[in-house]
């Protein structure tokens, strides 16, 4: 179960980021973290304090962005969207 949330997370962040444009360095300068930390956070490991910070960031919900919404993060359209 862990595995598919990991795999989860990493499609819809590097999803997202891609969708709005963004290059790892230029999310990385909006959250004060290296384009490293982004890199490592597209793999899976993101903190529970940076997430509800990206969800907002992205316009979408908490639930979306760590799997728990029963999608497989391969959609495209992103998820659920939230009001920012």
């Amino acid at each position: 179960m862990y595995g598919c949330q990991i795999v989860a997370i990493r499609n819809r962040l590097k999803r997202l980021r891609e969708a709005q444009g963004l290059s790892r360095q230029e999310l990385a300068n909006e959250l004060l973290v290296s384009d490293r930390t982004i890199r490592r956070w597209e793999q899976g490991s993101i903190p529970e304090r940076y997430r509800e910070r990206l969800a907002k960031r992205f316009g979408v919900s908490l639930s979306h962005l760590v799997g728990y919404d029963g999608h497989n993060g391969d959609d495209d359209d992103g998820g659920e969207r939230v009001a920012a």
